[in-house]
């Protein structure tokens, strides 16, 4: 056996013994010391989203094992359209993907067989925890957020992290565009780079970063169109 063969054995056996608690189907919460594997899916409560392992080809089957691989959240009944990447920049090679939330810093972490050492952290903003209360639930909105849970493992509080404040290419209801001039977030749109490649496209829509009250699509950084200023609420290119 290759020591290359062996290595991945041996993470297979050790991740067996160190994540005990099996993922329950059709849930809605990851907990700590679980893993949500390519074949494994998050249900909202009322099935309206699912948070899984897919190839965006259109050309594929959406949940085939082929690479290559991203973690994402689609509408239940429209499983070809996801909402959200979590790993846009960064896809899986093959189906050895697994999301995972950190004991040790409540982070979420994306690993496959060649990047045990070096994770992808999906939430590099989330201040660390010291312990493993926390939680991973994808809500009937479409919001994935980090929570902490109580001793009867039931989640509570407002969200540590959520997938809300970092929008890709599709706005759901209850997200929002803009930014925070005093932190420096930015609330936009990112395009995809074609149907079949969710990394980060060449066009962005978002509130105008120059401060005028309105919303704009730029294309690598230059103004694109514009809906001209809001004025009681209302652009002037929707009032006409």
């Amino acid at each position: 056996m290759s020591s290359s063969a062996f290595f991945f054995l041996f993470f297979i056996i050790s991740s067996s013994i160190s994540f005990s608690h099996v993922l329950s189907n059709e849930t809605d919460t990851l907990k700590s010391g679980q893993l949500l594997r390519d074949w494994e899916q998050l249900v909202s409560r009322s099935k309206v989203f699912r948070l899984g392992f897919f190839n965006p080809n259109p050309d594929t089957v959406h949940l085939g094992p082929a690479g290559p691989r991203y973690l994402g959240i689609w509408f239940d009944h429209i499983p070809f359209y996801s909402v959200w990447v979590a790993n846009r920049e960064d896809p899986i090679p093959d189906s050895s993907g697994a999301l995972s939330i950190d004991p040790n810093d409540g982070k979420l972490k994306l690993t496959h067989r060649g990047n045990q050492q070096h994770p992808v952290i999906i939430n590099p903003s989330q201040k660390n925890t010291s312990n493993n209360d926390v939680a991973l639930t994808l809500l009937d909105s479409g919001n994935l957020v980090v929570r902490r849970e109580n001793s009867r493992g039931i989640p509570f509080g407002s969200a540590l992290w959520q997938s809300f404040d970092y929008p890709h290419n599709m706005l759901l209801p209850g997200m929002k565009l803009g930014m925070n001039f005093r932190t420096g977030q930015t609330w936009e749109l990112t395009s995809w780079v074609s149907n079949k490649l969710p990394s980060p496209g060449a066009f962005k829509v978002g509130l105008d970063p120059s401060g005028i009250d309105q919303l704009v699509v730029r294309r690598r950084g230059e103004i694109y169109w514009s809906t001209g200023v809001f004025q009681n609420g209302i652009t002037s290119s929707v009032a006409n």
